[in-house]
């Protein structure tokens, strides 16, 4: 890390050294006018040479108040010490390049809006919030600054903020996400029903679908929402809405759904719904959760021959795997050589199983155990996918 920081300044300093080299003015003899180098500048060099970034950060400082030409080099050495997590320092030459007369508005915005960003990594939200907004209000359309805005919103879980600033988005842009306005709903939607607001619940799941009426999130959360209401049939349409939408989503709420056809005591039509949708089934983890509840259901003995088809069409399915060896020894007693090679191979498959990440987002490859509907590590909404193990 010291060596990329190292050269990380060094960089900074050969830019500067660069933009001298062609033709920028550091200073000039008394008398003839010839150009000299600049003592702060070489100054500035030796003391990152010596690893002394604070001498360094003063020298610098004072070649960017001589010559406003190196506004860009000056910027990215703020954001080398942003991206080292020094924000006092960052903080401090971006402050300093607002600070300074007559620098041109849009080299301005820029300094302003790195000093947002400052003070977003460093958890200053109510001061990044004032930054961006400063940017904001004299220019509309300053895109960065709209995005930082709906990201805060996000974080601090102000979703009508962050709907309001990503309008803006859609308009500076020229196109919308649907998906991502119709999560945002779902999110306020949960919290209703977190609190048991089902009215308003409801309000949010209307404006969910209004956005994107194949979100799958709305349709979980719509078929919970009838579930609290008592009315199990109507949660369970909801939540068979699922298999056309996006069919790995079904783990989500399985056993909410089977939970509820029992309580509607309609079990042949449980098990005509599990065989259904095993013989579409595609991803293995699915395939294997339909499989575990068709076997409490009809019997291990069903149930393995849909795991054995299963394993077919997907042969390195550990989850499957586990699925088969399971109901195996449901069906058969553990005696003689299977026996013991079930006891070898058992805990390997619950060790596998225990440590699997069951989502991972198919933008940035984030993983998790449970399903993220906003993804923590690129933030992007409705990545995280069913992985197959």
């Amino acid at each position: 890390m010291e060596t990329l920081w190292v050269g990380g300044l060094l960089l900074v300093a050969i830019g500067f050294g660069y933009l001298w080299g062609r033709g920028w003015r550091l200073g000039e003899a008394d008398q003839g006018g010839e150009e000299t180098g600049s003592p702060a500048y070489f100054r500035g060099l030796y003391h990152l040479l010596n690893e002394q970034p604070d001498q360094a950060l003063d020298a610098f400082l004072d070649v960017a108040r001589v010559e406003p030409e190196t506004v860009d080099v000056h910027l990215a050495l703020g954001n080398l010490f942003r991206r080292r997590g020094e924000m006092d320092r960052a903080l401090r030459i971006h402050r300093n390049l607002i600070a300074r007369p007559n620098l041109p508005r849009h080299l301005r915005d820029h300094a302003l809006y790195q000093l947002g960003l400052d003070y977003q990594k460093a958890g200053l939200l109510d001061r990044a919030r004032q930054v961006f907004t400063e940017l904001v209000e004299g220019n509309r359309d300053y895109l960065p600054a709209v995005e930082a805005l709906t990201e805060i919103a996000e974080q601090e879980r102000d979703w009508e903020g962050a709907l309001r600033w990503r309008k803006q988005t859609a308009r500076i842009q020229g196109n919308r996400e649907p998906l991502t306005e119709s999560l945002i709903h779902c999110e306020m939607a949960a919290e209703a029903l977190t609190r048991t607001d089902l009215a308003k619940a409801q309000q949010r799941l209307r404006r969910a679908f209004g956005a994107d009426p194949t979100c799958v999130r709305a349709s979980i959360l719509s078929g919970q929402l009838q579930s609290l209401k008592g009315n199990d049939r109507k949660a369970v349409r909801e939540w068979q809405r699922i298999v056309d939408q996006d069919p790995e989503h079904l783990v989500l709420v399985l056993d909410e759904l089977v939970a509820a056809y029992h309580r509607l005591g309609e079990e042949e039509a449980l098990r005509r719904f599990l065989r259904e949708t095993l013989a579409e089934a595609s991803h293995p983890g699915l395939y294997a959760d339909l499989a575990a509840h068709l076997a409490r259901e009809v019997g291990a003995g069903e149930a393995l021959e849909e795991v054995e088809r299963g394993l077919l069409a997907h042969p390195g399915s550990a989850e499957l795997v586990g699925s088969f060896v399971g109901m195996w020894k449901d069906l058969r007693p553990e005696t003689g050589a299977c026996g013991e090679v079930l006891e070898v191979v058992q805990p390997y498959l619950d060790t596998a199983r225990a440590g699997l990440s069951r989502f991972a987002c198919s933008q940035c490859g984030f993983r998790s155990g449970h399903m993220q509907w906003k993804c923590p590590q690129c933030r992007r909404w409705g990545t995280l996918r069913l992985q197959a193990a």
